[in-house]
């Protein structure tokens, strides 16, 4: 007759505490366990289960271990494959949960090696490669794309690290100006098989680097929307380490009108409105405006440069032709002119006894009505540059010489007004008739201090 041995369902075991010596049998496990009169269920039987996998608690491994074509498959909703087909892939159908309670811990770098392309170093400490994560589709009510969430109560916890260096994780080095600390590629597809950048933000070392230190820019970039390729970005806008913008176009999402709200807009450099654009000047709320625009065509550069002072009453801007504007009185129909101060000049901070070569705008010819100064000096006009050098070493209350090109001299004992009586006539001498005369200016107060000389003139010529 059969030996008979107590069995049952793996569910229903641990309810009997078998006699020292008993077997019990699981039919759904295929697993024998024996009895040592105290352990519920009885011992396992090394060697028992299904497919001959030996179960052990406390499992001893005192050399390599190497498996090959190793599967394991649950019987539950998902499966777990290791290595099915010898080819080292481990696969995991269905979700990877890790609870409050659970940790995931490992010292030092976590490599991954998702495709051919990725080459690890000599000890594995780094990964050189690509590393793609897709996804392909999601479900209803699941939010596309990838979510990265944090939860703490740290106001400013740094959320997202992105390191570099040059040499390799291993031996790590200086990294250098102009390098890419992080860029961020935005890419898609145009229908062939290389990814096409539409636009990319990077951050980039700005300057030399020093202990302590790695100065900084970021920079945001467009494709320029002609260009073929993936090389077809323009740098739209840059801000570097001393928090400057350097913008190469600034144009709202509709491509309307740029709207700028600043107390000042600081430009270091040139501002050059495009095609004929115009400078506009808006009135107090914004619906007209007056404007300048560039002639359609323009055979060279031109720049006027503006007077530093206002004129008086009824002045009109002049120019010189060589682009330096003036104040000028304007002639009238009877073509008689008034008599106008000219833009005052000031000396730096003089010493007592010291001089200063300036010039004062005004006219090719001119009669001289009055010279003002601010403190006691002697001002001294001549109809040339030659001329005022030549006369440099004459000393004050000598006669300059006939023809000598001094035009008037006067000597103030303070803060005062000269008349010249009668009038003087004064002229340019340059080979090109200029506007501008020359003067020297001495200080006589006794005192270092700036002096001011305005001179009041009648234009007599054109």
């Amino acid at each position: 007759m059969a030996l008979q041995i107590r069995r049952g369902l793996e569910a229903n075991r641990s309810a009997v505490t078998p006699d020292e010596g008993e077997f019990l049998y699981t039919t759904d496990q295929s697993k024998l366990y024996v009895g040592n009169g105290t352990t519920p269920g009885g011992v396992l039987i090394t060697g028992s289960g299904i497919n001959s996998v030996v179960e052990d608690t406390t499992p001893q491994l005192g050399g390599a271990l190497d498996v090959n074509g190793f599967k394991i498959v649950s019987t539950g909703n998902g499966n777990i494959e290791l290595d099915p087909d010898g080819t080292g892939d481990v696969i995991l159908h269905g979700n990877l949960t890790i609870d409050v309670n659970g940790n995931v811990t490992k010292t030092g770098e976590l490599n991954i090696s998702p495709t051919s392309f990725t080459t690890f170093g000599s000890n594995n400490a780094s990964i050189d490669g690509n590393v793609f994560i897709t996804r392909n589709s999601y479900s209803t009510g699941t939010a596309a794309g990838f979510t990265f969430a944090q939860h703490h109560n740290t106001a400013d916890a740094v959320n997202f690290t992105f390191y570099r260096s040059r040499g390799t994780g291993n031996s790590q080095a200086v990294v250098s100006n102009g390098d890419d600390i992080v860029d961020l590629a935005f890419v898609g597809h145009d229908g062939t098989s290389t990814p096409i950048g539409a636009g990319n933000i990077s951050c980039q070392v700005d300057g030399t680097v020093s202990s302590g230190i790695i100065p900084g820019r970021f920079r945001f970039a467009l494709h320029d929307g002609v260009t073929s390729g993936a090389l077809g970005l323009r740098a739209v806008a840059e801000l570097n380490s001393a928090g400057v913008w350097k913008v190469n176009s600034i144009q709202n999402y509709s491509g309307s009108n740029l709207t700028v709200t600043a107390t000042t807009v600081n430009i270091a450099g040139d501002l050059q409105l495009n095609a004929q654009g115009d400078l506009r000047f808006a009135d107090a709320d914004s619906s007209n405006y007056v404007a300048f625009q560039a002639a359609a065509t323009v055979a060279a550069n031109v720049t006027w440069t503006l007077p530093s002072a206002d004129g008086t009453v009824g002045q009109v801007l002049t120019t010189n032709g060589g682009g330096t504007l003036s104040w000028s009185t304007a002639s009238g129909g009877s073509g008689l002119v008034s008599r106008a101060s000219l833009t005052p000049v000031t000396t730096a901070a003089l010493a007592s006894g010291a001089s200063e070569n300036l010039m004062i705008t005004g006219y090719k010819g001119y009669v001289l009505y009055k010279i003002e100064t601010s403190s006691a000096a002697w001002v001294r006009l001549y109809s040339s540059t030659a001329a005022r050098t030549a006369d440099a070493s004459r000393l004050e209350g000598t006669d300059p010489l006939p023809g000598a090109g001094v035009i008037a001299e006067i000597i103030s004992t303070g803060s005062q007004t000269i008349l010249i009586t009668p009038g003087a006539l004064g002229f340019s001498t340059e080979t090109t008739p200029s506007i501008q005369i020359p003067c020297t200016i001495t200080n006589k107060s006794g005192a270092t201090t700036t002096i001011t000389v305005t001179l009041t003139v009648l234009q007599i010529e054109v």
